[in-house]
């Protein structure tokens, strides 16, 4: 994934890759508390379950501490 991006982000920024196992709305949340910048791509899984539960990242954004 990280070689998709354009070459002058690849200089700019350094992204990093990571894998981890578990709860995905848990794990992206401890994982974004230690980075500057986490970038999330929203897939729905459909109206009802959406309304009722939320996706994955409106879980991560409720849960997540930002850091001032």
């Amino acid at each position: 994934m990280v070689e998709r991006l354009p070459g002058r982000v690849r200089r700019q920024c350094s992204p990093d890759l990571l894998v981890q196992k578990g709860k995905a709305p848990a794990v992206i949340s401890q994982t974004a508390e230690r980075f500057d910048l986490t970038v999330l791509v929203v897939h729905k899984k459909g109206i009802l379950s959406d309304a009722l539960f939320g996706t994955t990242a409106d879980q991560v954004l409720r849960s997540v501490r930002l850091r001032s």
